[in-house]
């Protein structure tokens, strides 16, 4: 009887072991979805995830991986005017990400979305001054849309309205011997 009771018990323990795991992963369409994770920058598409990444997580560390150091971004037609300029480099946009995500008045919450399927996304190749300093290299270019939820306080959040797309501009930059890809251009293009 005791026999019995042990052999139900460890049964029971087991059964419930069993079904305990994987609890943490969800399923969708038969598989566990991969976790986002920053990528080494070996490709081009490497660059949109692990943007969208430094966002997310707020890991401000990446930001400057990603920036090429000439980096520039454009602002939207609609948005220059007053404090804000046609553009900024590479300083002013890790200082204001660094702002918005750790700084003592960054967001309260942040959720971004850069919209693209690496084994889609379309790559135009894109030809730099030959007079100017990355005469003979060959960027890229692609525009993609993306969706935003900002809150900045518990009174105040940003929502994306409409359908705001930005092209993003990649150059193959020599880090200490090693190619990466980085960005070289952002161009805020707002609603299509």
């Amino acid at each position: 009887m005791i026999k019995r009771l042990l052999l139900v018990v460890a049964v029971a323990v087991c059964a419930a072991v069993v079904s305990g795991c994987g609890e943490d992963e969800p399923i969708v369409n038969g598989k566990v979805p991969e976790v986002p994770r920053f990528e080494n920058l070996t490709e081009r598409w490497h660059v949109l995830n692990n943007l969208e990444l430094v966002y997310l997580q707020r890991n401000t560390d990446e930001i400057e991986k990603l920036m090429d150091d000439a980096f520039t971004f454009f602002f939207s037609d609609g948005d220059v005017g007053g404090s804000i300029p046609v553009q900024w480099n590479r300083e002013a946009e890790i200082a204001a990400t660094q702002g918005m995500l750790t700084g003592p008045n960054r967001l309260l919450s942040v959720d971004v979305d850069i919209q693209f399927d690496k084994d889609t996304l379309q790559w135009i190749a894109v030809v730099p001054d030959p007079q100017g300093p990355f005469a003979g290299e060959t960027w890229f270019k692609t525009t993609v849309t993306y969706i935003f939820t900002l809150r900045v306080d518990e009174d105040l959040t940003f929502i994306t309205a409409g359908a705001p797309r930005v092209q993003f501009t990649v150059r193959e930059a020599d880090v200490n011997g090693t190619l990466f890809w980085r960005l070289i251009e952002w161009r805020d293009l707002a609603n299509s």
